[in-house]
């Protein structure tokens, strides 16, 4: 077990497990009027891509959550991907609330069907990327960069409404609301390195 963050050294030999000695320290809520620190959110997630806020105060991250404690002898057993069902992380949307006094612990809301199960062919959607709030608070849209795909989830049951393909890494998304609030359009932001 290690106590420090050094295992991305060169020959470092490590079972990497999720380790309390190294809390992630994930969202960060500050007054925007003093700037103050007002809470630290840990655990929502590995690989954090895109935030959403809706009126409500509900944070909502985009994100893909390593599966380290399926893989945690990496180092000392060799376990790669055929030891974690083929799928070293989950893609997912967390949700915090930070409606009250404090925010709630993080909701996480799985995109595809857990291991060992797999997604149909042509319905994954990995890497979530960029993600928005619809202004009646009632629906996310979230592009999947790793699947080419623009989705829209419900924002209070994490369900993945519906799905389109949009063209090769989708990382960005605005939106268009009708008269009530609801998403009219979505627009995808493609990036090409």
């Amino acid at each position: 077990m290690f106590s420090n963050n050094n295992v991305l050294s060169v020959n470092y030999d490590a079972d990497i497990i999720k380790n309390p000695l190294l809390p992630d320290r994930d969202l960060y809520i500050f007054n925007t009027a003093d700037d103050t620190l007002l809470e630290v959110v840990n655990t929502v997630g590995t690989l954090l891509y895109g935030i959403a806020v809706d009126s409500g105060g509900r944070v909502f991250v985009s994100q893909t959550d390593a599966r380290n404690t399926a893989n945690g002898r990496a180092g000392t057993e060799k376990d790669g991907l055929e030891e974690m069902e083929n799928r070293a992380f989950l893609n997912q949307v967390t949700m915090v609330d930070c409606q009250g006094l404090s925010c709630s612990e993080p909701v996480f809301y799985d995109l595809e069907p857990l291991p060992p199960s797999h997604p149909e062919p042509g319905m994954g959607l990995a890497t979530p990327f960029g993600i928005q709030v619809s202004e009646d608070d009632s629906t996310l849209i979230v592009t999947a960069a790793g699947s080419d795909k623009l989705f829209t989830m419900d924002a209070n049951t994490g369900e993945v409404l519906g799905r389109t393909t949009v063209g090769s890494v989708p990382r960005g998304v605005a939106l268009l609301a009708d008269g009530d609030g609801k998403p009219h359009a979505r627009l995808g932001l493609k990036y090409r390195g």
